[in-house]
């Protein structure tokens, strides 16, 4: 089933009931990060004692949406109430106050604010609120409902706790195209993907520089929005504007395990987590942008899908950005005895197991969280096979504090490819596995972060030489 959001506590390690590979943060172990995958504390959950309906705020009375609240909330829904009211401002930072300690600890005050109002640049602000409801109890549950911006909808889910903010669920759906104009002279088309059964979120950046290049930007593995967000931050958004800015287009689009979860099948491989709409992806800029030559960014699995995707539908080169050619379940190994040692030689033979699994010995045994069908998918790649058959300009990139891949990882691109005059490696020595300069130790990935300019120019470089 599709899990909730919540960002009373935020783990990044993605289940893969569904047949989906797993990324994880530096707060669990496994193989790398997943994306806006974010589960609740038993506090902050709805419990199943009941649904309420709440009046709209678009059918609230007159004295209700006119009167400014300004008395302290003595109960839940005064709470709620007062909330929404400074939510349609567009400035929550007084609602901080009311955060539960767990929030408190993971979210400064200027980071709470970006995560309800950091995308009202881009959608507008609130209109108004649909089909409001409450789950639960009045002291301990959630207030539900859809929000309508001007440029989008998002179901939402607010849960509170004997007066205190506990957590947060959010879904967002672009329903029709519209532009957004930077004041640098970009363009971001924002629109929604028909791929097959599925509309999938995307939004093309496109730079003031007739016929810039474009890069399709490939997220890693675990349910993934087009922002590919990793805690609060919105990597692949960052990273296109930034790349903009510098002369080079790119589109991003939302995994079907985003917002498709519960529709798709344990089943599934990875011709349905990435490569199906994939194909959708590149035959919109096609249709849209012919004439823009193609590049295929991967980050972190995406590094493996590029490699694999650039020799099914050709392109100008390859970007590998925080990835490995290592089988995926050893790096899960790898991170998983760091946290258990004593268990360590179960692990290994997990990822031996793994990694012998065929299409025809697959029966819906778990590895790591995913299931032996799309470990018989995975196993298919040859990273390093591909990248050399494709032959084609590759940028290799990584960090000495990636924590989700290591040093054997880094060798590994090194050792295949550290002669050939086709590739280029660059280690940086100070950014996180999602690019951003964050703690080695703790890489707080829910207070902002400023995107790294020397890793968006240094592909832009390769990219434009």
């Amino acid at each position: 089933m599709k899990k909730l959001l919540f960002l009373a506590l935020i783990c990044l390690l993605t289940a893969c009931s569904s047949g989906n590979a797993t990324e994880t943060g530096e707060s669990a172990p496994a193989a790398f990060e997943s994306s806006s995958n974010m589960e609740s504390t038993p506090a902050s959950s709805a419990s199943d004692e009941g649904t309420v309906s709440v009046q709209s705020s678009e059918d609230a009375s007159t004295e209700e949406t006119e009167a400014e609240i300004t008395s302290a909330p003595t109960t839940n829904a005064e709470l709620y109430a007062l909330f929404v009211q400074e939510w349609k401002k567009g400035d929550v930072t007084s609602m901080y106050a009311y955060s539960s300690d767990i929030l408190k600890s993971m979210f400064d005050e200027e980071a709470f604010q970006f995560m309800f109002c950091g995308n009202f640049p881009v959608f507008g602000k609130i209109k108004s609120i649909e089909n409001e409801q409450v789950l639960g109890k009045e002291n301990n549950g959630s207030y539900c409902g859809t929000l309508v911006f001007e440029n989008a909808k998002a179901d939402f889910q607010l849960a509170l706790d004997h007066l205190q903010i506990s957590g947060f669920y959010y879904d967002l759906r672009i329903e029709k195209p519209f532009d957004v104009t930077l004041d640098n002279g970009v363009t971001e088309h924002y629109f929604p993907l028909q791929s097959g059964d599925f509309t999938l979120n995307a939004a093309y950046v496109k730079a003031a520089q007739e016929n810039a290049p474009t890069a399709l930007l490939i997220p890693g593995s675990g349910p993934s929005d087009y922002n590919e967000t990793i805690g609060i931050l919105p990597t692949f958004q960052d990273l296109s504007r930034e790349l903009a800015g510098k002369g080079i287009s790119s589109l991003r689009i939302e995994k079907r395990t985003f917002h498709f979860a519960s529709e798709c099948k344990n089943t599934d491989t990875l011709e349905e987590e990435y490569f199906t709409d994939l194909n959708s992806a590149i035959s919109w800029l096609e249709s849209e942008h012919p004439s823009s030559e193609l590049w295929y960014l991967g980050h972190s699995l995406g590094v493996n899908i590029a490699a694999e995707l650039i020799n099914r539908h050709p392109a100008k080169g390859l970007i590998l950005w925080n990835g490995t050619a290592r089988h995926l379940a050893d790096v899960a190994a790898d991170q998983y005895a760091e946290q258990a040692p004593a268990v360590a030689s179960m692990y290994r033979g997990m990822a031996e197991n793994a990694a012998a699994v065929t299409e025809e010995t697959a029966k819906g045994a778990n590895y790591f969280s995913c299931l032996d069908y799309y470990w018989a998918s995975y196993n298919k790649l040859t990273t390093l096979k591909s990248i050399r058959d494709a032959h084609v300009p590759t940028l290799i990139l990584n960090s000495l504090l990636d924590r989700q891949i290591y040093e054997v990882d880094r060798n590994l691109w090194q050792e295949t490819f550290g002669k050939d005059d086709f590739v280029k490696i660059r280690v940086f020595d100070d950014q996180s596995h999602a690019g951003y300069k964050l703690d080695a130790k703790t890489s707080n990935y829910y207070q902002l972060a400023d995107f790294p300019e020397e890793l968006t120019d240094e592909i832009a470089d390769f990219i434009l030489k």
